[in-house]
């Protein structure tokens, strides 16, 4: 699993590619966010967001490798 970190910024961008279908485990496969974490996108603060693109470029990782 990845440890990365993204780039300090004050607004943490949304990860959204538009390719926005989700997998058997609800895991969007264009950016790797899940169901919930898609739809709470915009009650997250920007600590919490930037966690959600950290955690879903993992998840992205391991969906590549499978």
């Amino acid at each position: 699993m990845s440890t990365s970190t993204l780039p300090h910024t004050d607004k943490v961008k949304n990860p959204c590619i538009g390719d926005c279908r989700l997998n058997m485990d609800e895991v969007c496969i264009g950016c790797g966010r899940s169901k919930d974490e898609k739809l709470d996108w915009i009650f997250y603060s920007e600590k919490e967001k930037q966690k959600v693109v950290i955690t879903a470029q993992n998840r992205l990782e391991q969906l590549k490798s499978k």
